[in-house]
């Protein structure tokens, strides 16, 4: 009867937590309801000029809806409390993993949109087989056919300040995201999604989906402490957005 009891008291608490995360993100979504989300390959020339200047302007912003005040709240510095210690505020390994970090881009694409974004945040479909990085993100200086003159891509690194040093993030492109497959084959990455979805429980399909994610940061950021590969500074890549 105990088990029992605890077993129904987790599950509400649970389902509370996924009820309060997805009706705020369905809430918050209401307001970027006139933004689409296109896929990232798919995105024209100017509308990816245009994402290249918006973010740059968020970047620029140094108030608490700049891209560093967000980027802070998935790892560095941590603002969130466990007992006395001070911890990232990221979840993982938890039933509102998905609906935590959809309510994280969606912040970034309100930052954007009162930026004059016209577009939604892209995606970025990396299960299907892949042989660059989108173009949105891949170049570090870019041209200005308007001007004649050359713009850093906000989209390719971002700035991480630590006390009075600047460092930069950086990626490690594993070729193993770089999968050729067999035609009718599916690659790795797909074959990861899949399994998850395959799982009648949430929280399976959770654990499964995570295995997938986590790998697409391995895969991007390799080794290097400021890259998508680490909890505390993934969040200062802009492709984590797109991911």
């Amino acid at each position: 009867a105990v088990w029992t009891n605890l077993r129904s008291s987790i599950r509400r608490f649970i389902m509370a937590n996924i009820f309060f995360a997805v009706t705020a993100a369905f809430l918050i979504c209401l307001t970027n309801a006139d933004l689409v989300r296109k896929n990232v390959e798919q995105l024209t020339s100017q509308e990816i000029r245009h994402l290249q200047k918006v973010l740059s302007d968020v970047v620029d912003d140094k108030s608490s809806k700049g891209y560093e005040a967000i980027a802070a709240y998935h790892g560095y510095p941590a603002q969130c409390k466990s007992g006395d210690k001070a911890v990232a505020c990221c979840v993982h390994g938890s039933p509102t993993f998905t609906s935590w970090h959809r309510l994280l881009v969606v912040q970034i694409e309100q930052a954007l949109k009162e930026k004059g974004i016209t577009i939604g945040v892209p995606y970025w479909d990396w299960t299907r087989e892949l042989d660059h990085l989108p173009e949105l993100v891949r170049e570090s200086i870019l041209p200005d056919k308007t001007t004649g003159k050359t713009f850093k891509n906000p989209w390719y690194q971002g700035d991480i300040h630590i006390g009075e040093k600047v460092y930069h993030t950086s990626r490690a492109i594993d070729d193993r995201l770089y999968q050729h497959v067999p035609p009718g084959e599916h690659t790795d990455l797909f074959e990861l999604v899949l399994q998850a979805f395959e799982y009648n429980e949430f929280c399976q399909f959770e654990v499964q989906f995570e295995v997938a994610h986590n790998t697409i940061h391995s895969l991007v950021g390799g080794r290097s402490q400021f890259s998508l590969s680490s909890l505390d500074y993934t969040l200062y890549d802009p492709i984590f957005f797109l991911h």
